[in-house]
């Protein structure tokens, strides 16, 4: 599930044509009628992402996450200027290894609208496609699967 919503659904034949979807996982609820029409929100505000809010993911969720994210982005000097430019900050604290620790900052995916052609960018692709080419990130530490436990 978490490789699937992180990278495959994307390149899902059925979703050629679709410019947006929309996921509520089975835990999530709307709780009242809305008086708007989510898609055309993110049409009129030229959004990419809609999700429900940004915490820390669980340590157990994000094993390696650090050192990939941060070789991924000193050998992509563009990815590294585009996490200043979004205001990005690494952890201070290191281990023993150099490695940096702390929990990692994730969006709840229990509900999101996504703009599919984002997703299929040369740049962002180049990035799905790493995320694979090392499977623990996925099937061992399910990387995607933010619980947020200090929310719960």
């Amino acid at each position: 599930m978490c490789k699937f919503y992180a990278v495959d659904i994307f390149s899902t034949p059925r979703l050629k044509d679709v410019t947006y979807y929309m996921r509520l996982d089975s835990d999530s609820l709307i709780l009242e009628p809305l008086c708007y029409d989510p898609f055309e929100v993110m049409y009129i505000r030229h959004r990419a992402y809609g999700y429900f809010g940004v915490g820390m993911d669980a340590v157990e969720a994000t094993q390696g996450m650090w050192p990939f994210v941060h070789k991924y982005a000193v050998t992509h000097p563009a990815v590294e200027k585009q996490l200043h430019g979004n205001k990005w900050e690494w952890p201070q604290e290191r281990n023993a290894e150099g490695d940096m620790i702390g929990q990692f900052k994730g969006y709840d995916t229990n509900f999101e609208i996504v703009k599919l052609e984002e997703f299929r960018r040369p740049n962002v692709k180049h990035w799905l496609d790493e995320l694979v080419r090392y499977p623990e990130a996925f099937f061992k530490w399910r990387w995607g699967w933010s619980i947020f436990p200090q929310r719960c």
